[in-house]
């Protein structure tokens, strides 16, 4: 192989073709990959397959062909890099993400190398000669990390019906940024690899949006963030440096996260939306989620939310374990009650590595599909099965329960 400073790297995000729009998202995690690569010397293209199909001709002859996959792209993955490899079979074939970090032994067979959690450090490792499963966490100080190469894929970066959301009419030009990463949670349902949080420092994450905004004329951010305001100190730090940018910003967190205070500091800082994980409005089904908060606290967030002159977006899931018809009736009431601005509902999909997926004699389960092909954050059928509970009932929920939401019925 051409020594590392000559190294040939094609990074490459798979089709997303069961995503109603794949080119929504562009994920961060290449674009960190291929700033540490460039920093390294090597030569780096991004092979930009979203909503492309699998012709490999799209994709530039490399010496490194690294891929990033969730669960669902990860099976035209594989069937790419044994194509890739037959094109140029000298060629060192790489996957990174998140089932390639919970899952490497499903992996290891189709790909020269693994690489399992943090990518940015473990890369250069494979740049370096090193084969097989590769781990090279990085430490807390996140901003030892280059910023994103956003120049490797120019405007297809950016979406212009990623802020509002696709339901919700045309968008500015926006892009996704990310200020820290880790959930110290527990959540069942969430195949959630790393407790740690790690946060940015605020006056870099701001020295990052002024660079996108001075370079790519885009004022919108979308916090990639699992809780944004896990943190109160930080969050006014951050939020301080965000105040004198003139930009506008949406992001995610946990209800037991979000007071007055907090909200107050994120709306006069730009934020225009906030988006909480309510999942479900039983305690019982909450408990058993292990969420760790109740319907009444998220219920405090959404109006608190609200009051403070943010757009408040909850995001359900139907199939939980212990979920009964009373629970829609409650996830009803819910809506009736806070009237959030928007809303997402998706089947639960217990992804490996999530607590279900891994002890699911403790939730009743009787069935998981095993056709990864399927699973997405939203399915088009239930991938779960419960001793008392069949697929056709959970479904029959889901349908209930969209149909209701779709209807407007609650904001009246």
């Amino acid at each position: 192989m051409a020594s590392k400073y000559k190294t040939k790297v094609v990074l490459i995000h798979p089709t997303n073709r069961m995503l109603a729009s794949p080119r929504s998202y562009f994920p961060l995690s290449l674009l960190y990959i291929g700033a540490m690569l460039e920093q390294e010397g090597a030569l780096v293209k991004i092979a930009d397959l979203r909503g492309r199909g699998t012709d490999i001709a799209q994709i530039p002859e490399g010496d490194i062909y690294a891929f990033t996959a969730t669960t669902g792209d990860i099976d035209e993955s594989k069937a790419l890099a044994a194509r890739l490899k037959k094109r140029t079979p000298q060629s060192i074939t790489v996957l990174g993400g998140a089932h390639a970090t919970i899952m490497p032994k499903d992996c290891i067979t189709h790909f020269d190398a693994i690489v399992r959690g943090d990518g940015e450090l473990a890369i250069t490792d494979v740049l370096n000669g090193k084969r097989g499963v590769v781990s090279h966490t990085l430490e807390a100080d996140l901003d030892i990390i280059p910023f994103p190469a956003r120049h490797l894929i120019g405007e297809a970066g950016f979406s212009y019906s990623m802020f509002a959301g696709e339901k919700y009419g045309t968008n500015p030009k926006a892009t996704v940024i990310i200020s820290s990463r880790g959930c110290p949670f527990n959540c069942t349902f969430c195949a959630n690899w790393d407790r740690r949080v790690r946060f940015r420092k605020p006056e870099k994450v701001a020295e990052e949006i002024k660079e996108v905004v001075d370079k790519w004329n885009c004022r919108h951010f979308h916090f990639e963030d699992d809780t944004f305001s896990i943190n109160t100190t930080r969050v006014f730090q951050l939020c301080e440096e965000l105040k004198h940018l003139s930009v506008k910003w949406k992001a995610h967190t946990r209800s037991e996260c979000m007071s007055p205070e907090i909200a107050k500091k994120m709306k006069d800082a730009g934020c225009v939306e906030v988006a909480f994980g309510v999942e479900s409005a039983d305690n019982l089904v909450l408990e058993k989620a292990k969420k760790g908060v109740t319907a009444e606290e998220h219920r405090d967030a959404v109006l608190v939310a609200k009051e403070a002159g943010l757009i408040a977006k909850v995001y359900w899931i139907t199939g939980l374990p212990i979920e009964t018809k009373h629970t829609i009736e409650l996830n009803k009431q819910f809506m009736i009650q806070v009237k959030p601005d928007k809303w997402s509902l998706s089947r639960l999909t217990p992804f490996p590595g999530c607590d279900i997926w891994n002890h699911p004699d403790r939730y009743g389960v009787k069935w998981i599909d095993r056709d990864f092909t399927h699973f997405w954050n939203f399915p088009e059928h239930t991938t779960i099965e419960y001793e008392d509970t069949s697929r056709a009932e959970l479904d029959s929920r889901y349908e209930e329960f969209y149909t209701w939401l779709k209807s407007d019925i609650w904001k009246k």
